[in-house]
């Protein structure tokens, strides 16, 4: 597999791998990779959380369990004095 890098990359490669070069590069790559991966996977837990939530929110409403914002906001300032 061939990468390309910019300029700022490769310099940042340079400084990583110092004289183990090939070793380091190759290291700092494969982290940056598993760092993509793991985020990828949070995003689509976080994503799946928030659309359940969200269908959760909208069944609250359909059954009329919601309060009037007038009603939250005063409470909210109630606690919060």
């Amino acid at each position: 597999m061939n990468i390309s890098v910019t300029d700022e990359l490769e310099d940042y490669l340079k400084f990583k791998g110092g004289v183990r070069r090939i070793r380091i590069h190759i290291e700092v790559i494969a982290e940056a990779l598993r760092l993509l991966r793991d985020r990828d996977l949070l995003r689509g837990i976080q994503s799946e959380k928030l659309n359940r939530d969200l269908e959760a929110a909208v069944a609250h409403v359909n059954r009329g369990e919601v309060q009037p914002l007038e009603d939250v906001i005063k409470r909210l300032e109630q606690m919060s004095a």
